[in-house]
């Protein structure tokens, strides 16, 4: 499997528009992204993961991430045999992803180890029939299997990352940073960035509550990363209803996408 460039260029930081969901590129994308989660499963349960209120408790599918994966891979401007983090990724299938398109991939999430103990008893139980979430460790990774996944996976946090300066060509972290304190943000930012090489790139997204998208939460990561942000994320605030429902209708919190560079 490979992955395909944007043809339209790169679009830089910016608030997400479903209206790029109804390219073929975003279509290609998101949709083997999905056919990758589906695998995951045994094949006796295949049929239940078709239903979106199972799917959305076992892998947080949601709406905006049909946005967010191919508005991640296409900013991050990819060349063959890069490495790669998707910092805070669970058992998300987005570094599956980037595994199996030919990357070096490595994905870090604490929940990757043993988690909150209330978690603990769901965790087995579903690690026994074989089923994947993504609040979990994917089944067989950690055992002998391990070596068959294209994914090496770290239980660390963002806060404590252990790689070392400039390890990676290219780190993600899609909707990771509003779960966690606004106070723990600049240590984050800046673990992020000193694990990008010279050259490199950070993708990240953040889901924003209207009052924060109104407040402009995000300025706070902004101002916290000492790389160079690409492209200008400035909007009105208050958001204008009428803009909402043109970039996502129905739909009630925002998304934006941020991109920075390391000179």
């Amino acid at each position: 499997m490979g992955y395909k460039r944007w043809k339209k260029g790169c679009m830089s930081s910016q608030l997400l528009d479903m209206r790029d969901c109804e390219s073929q590129e975003f279509s290609q994308v998101y949709g083997e992204i999905r056919r990758i989660a589906s695998r995951l499963q045994p094949v006796w349960f295949r049929p239940f993961f078709k239903i979106p209120a199972i799917r959305f408790k076992l892998e947080y599918d949601h709406w905006s991430r049909r946005w967010e994966y191919p508005w991640a891979i296409f900013n991050a401007d990819l060349q063959p045999g890069m490495c790669v983090l998707d910092a805070g990724s669970g058992g998300s299938p987005f570094p599956l992803y980037l595994g199996m398109s030919g990357f070096e991939c490595y994905a870090a999430d604490p929940s990757l180890d043993l988690g909150k103990p209330k978690n603990n008893r769901r965790r087995r139980f579903l690690s026994f029939l074989g089923i994947a979430a993504g609040w979990n460790l994917l089944p067989g990774a950690g055992k002998r299997r391990e070596r068959s996944l294209p994914v090496r996976y770290c239980p660390e946090s963002i806060q404590e990352l252990s790689f070392h300066d400039g390890f990676f060509d290219r780190v993600f972290c899609l909707s990771v940073m509003e779960h966690i304190p606004k106070l723990e943000w600049s240590r984050c930012m800046k673990q992020l960035a000193r694990i990008v090489r010279p050259g490199g790139r950070l993708v990240l997204t953040l889901d924003m509550s209207k009052q924060d998208a109104n407040e402009r939460a995000y300025e706070r990561l902004i101002e916290s990363c000492p790389l160079d942000l690409v492209g200008n994320v400035d909007y009105p605030v208050p958001i204008p209803d009428e803009d909402k429902k043109i970039r996502h209708p129905g739909h009630g919190y925002e998304t934006i996408g941020l991109v920075w560079q390391k000179r």
